[in-house]
């Protein structure tokens, strides 16, 4: 994704376009809103969020929402 359009989506796409808004049924009755984000701002999370993954390396006493860490190695 070119530069151009990475800041077209985060700062000139009229907010009311960036997500898809639609209620669903809960189990219990009543409703629960959800706001999925548009195809062009799905595909740039899915990318960043692969860069981030990458990327990142938790600190050791890290525990929660790290890969391969979690109430055992804690």
């Amino acid at each position: 994704m070119s530069s151009d359009d990475l800041t077209w989506h985060l700062w000139n796409r009229p907010s009311a376009l960036r997500y898809h808004r639609f209620e669903i049924p809960k189990r219990r009755g009543g409703k629960r809103a959800i706001a999925a984000p548009n195809r062009g701002l799905k595909i740039l999370q899915s990318k960043l969020a692969q860069v981030l993954t990458a990327t990142y390396k938790p600190k050791a006493f890290v525990h929660g929402f790290a890969r391969q860490r979690g109430i055992k190695s804690n």
